[in-house]
């Protein structure tokens, strides 16, 4: 037990990957994807530079904690202050191909990747389709796109407002053009996909075919439900036995009955994500005084 809870690190989280194929261009999961331990990273939060290259120097301590892939969350710019509708969210995205200049460029991420590599570490980054921030120029340029056109419900915001309406076949073009001309540039090894359990499926299998076409990447479904064109799904059960293990009321057997369960499925088992980070505080808080503890 105390080998897992060396992986809880502030405001980061460990994600493990069980079983996998071998990599085809076919849709086959990536065969350096079998056995992953991911190490999440707010970019903007994660070192004193605050960008890109704090990240690249920092590589070594996090191969040196055993981690072999990071997963970055957006980069692009956002909407940050001002925004009303969804002000903390890494998701309030305002231009999907553009990175956020105060992070550093395109150069700068690919030398990050680069980097990794040399160190077998491979650069996964995180992607949300069903929303933008306000400020984005489709929310002014092609309001259909969105769910609603009220900025206000019931004297709140409404976050409808900011919602995508993955109906629109306009929207669905835009949305993968983005990320094609995105990936295309940036060398990433994967995609973790937020809430592709909300999308139609025609839009996930087009999604696919655009993943497979240009380079062999993992994808991850970061969603509530089993989205089957994924090599991945997420799987939140263990951070539960993790708080019960803290407090004393999980026994070791149970630990490894779930372990038993979870290695027969392809998931990503993760202890702590960014939105347990938000809702709960970083493990250093949840899980306090843990380490010494174990």
């Amino acid at each position: 037990m105390n080998t897992f809870f060396k992986f809880y690190l502030l405001s980061c989280c460990a994600l493990v990957l069980i079983s996998c194929n071998d990599v085809q261009l076919d849709g086959k999961c990536p065969d350096w994807a079998k056995n992953l331990t991911i190490y999440e990273i707010m970019p903007k939060q994660y070192s004193e530079k605050k960008n890109i290259a704090g990240i690249t120097e920092d590589l070594g301590r996090i191969q040196s904690m055993f981690f072999n892939a990071i997963c970055l969350l957006p980069i692009q710019t956002r909407d940050e202050s001002n925004n009303a509708f969804n002000p903390n969210c890494p998701f309030a995205i305002n231009n999907f191909t553009e990175i956020d200049p105060q992070l550093g460029n395109s150069l700068q991420l690919n030398a990050l990747i680069d980097s990794a590599h040399r160190k077998n570490i491979k650069v996964l980054i995180e992607w949300n389709f069903t929303g933008s921030g306000p400020n984005h120029k489709w929310r002014l340029n092609n309001p259909k796109y969105y769910l609603s056109n009220e900025t206000m419900v019931n004297n709140h915001y409404n976050q409808d407002y900011v919602k995508f309406n993955l109906t629109n076949a306009s929207l669905q073009k835009e949305l993968l053009s983005a990320l094609k001309t995105f990936l295309k540039t940036n060398r990433f090894d994967g995609v973790v996909f937020y809430n592709l359990d909300k999308m139609p499926d025609e839009f996930i299998d087009k999604l696919m075919i655009i993943m497979r076409s240009i380079r062999p990447m993992l994808t991850i479904n970061h969603s509530e439900s089993f989205v089957n064109q994924c090599h991945y799904n997420m799987n939140n059960v263990m951070y539960g036995r993790f708080e019960q293990a803290y407090t004393g009321n999980l026994q070791v057997n149970a630990l490894d009955q779930l372990l038993d369960t979870i290695s027969k499925f392809q998931m990503v088992n993760y202890l702590q994500d960014y939105l347990k980070n938000e809702k709960y505080g970083p493990d250093a808080v949840v899980f306090y005084n843990a380490y010494k503890y174990y």
